[in-house]
């Protein structure tokens, strides 16, 4: 049930941020692996969509730096002059979400835009401290309140 609901969504998601189909859905499948392997750690009281979308970009970034270490382009960017564009509608969307996220982030105090920055660094990098890991909840949940002030649920 849960791969069926997140499955859509975290592929999308993925294909987005890699601009490639087939390395988007490899991206999807390693993080949703990762999501069930860390299920037992999963905190309740956050989004659960949310926690996905984190992990898949986890992924997403990992490929993106493999790439660019490898200096590959993906074979679909040569393909996509002849594939139709993405729906204009959805592009919309996604742009004007972006751009709330953007926003709701600049409202954060300095050191949270920090810590989150550095958070993210350090779990492409490797492990992290406990503090961190501390740091980065409290800075989120700094940044899910004022999403919610803005935006609502």
């Amino acid at each position: 049930m849960v791969f069926s609901l997140a499955w859509p969504q975290l592929t999308r998601f993925a294909a987005q941020a890699l601009g490639n189909e087939a390395d988007a859905q490899d991206a999807a499948q390693l993080g949703l692996e990762k999501i069930f392997a860390q299920v037992s750690s999963y905190d309740r009281e956050r989004s659960a969509m949310a926690w996905c979308l984190a992990v898949v970009s986890w992924e997403c970034r990992t490929m993106l730096r493999r790439r660019h270490r490898r200096r590959e382009e993906p074979i679909e960017s040569a393909a996509s002059a002849h594939a139709p564009g993405p729906d204009p509608e959805e592009e919309a969307l996604d742009a004007a979400t972006l751009t709330a996220l953007r926003e709701a982030f600049a409202q954060l105090p300095s050191a949270d835009r920090d810590t989150l920055e550095e958070a993210f660094v350090c779990e492409a990098n490797g492990p992290r401290t406990p503090a961190l890991r501390k740091r980065k909840e409290r800075a989120l949940d700094r940044l899910r309140s004022l999403w919610r002030a803005i935006h609502g649920d």
